[in-house]
């Protein structure tokens, strides 16, 4: 294994597993479900596969973009609308 690691320049503590941590996690990544990992992974327990997926920095903030962009557009479509506490004071 060191000599494969080092003819394609991988670091010393690499270990063929990490491709499989970096596989569960960009798949996650690109929309894949949970399911989808598992069945890409030959995977039958969900404990395994939670065991290589992982979510960084970039992730976690690409999912608060999301939720700043559900919620701004949920307040804009309430302005348009008027609210259930609206229609009672006004019947």
């Amino acid at each position: 294994m060191a000599k494969a690691r080092a003819a394609v320049a991988l670091p010393a503590g690499f270990r063929s597993y990490d491709l499989r941590h970096t596989g569960h996690t960009l798949a996650t990544r690109s929309g894949a479900t949970f399911k989808d990992t598992m069945v890409r992974a030959g995977q039958s327990s969900e404990k395994a596969a939670l065991i290589y997926q992982h979510s960084d920095l970039a992730r976690q903030q690409e999912v608060a973009s999301g939720l700043d962009q559900l919620m701004r557009a949920a307040r804009r479509k309430g302005a348009e609308q008027p609210s259930g506490a609206d229609l009672v004071r006004d019947a």
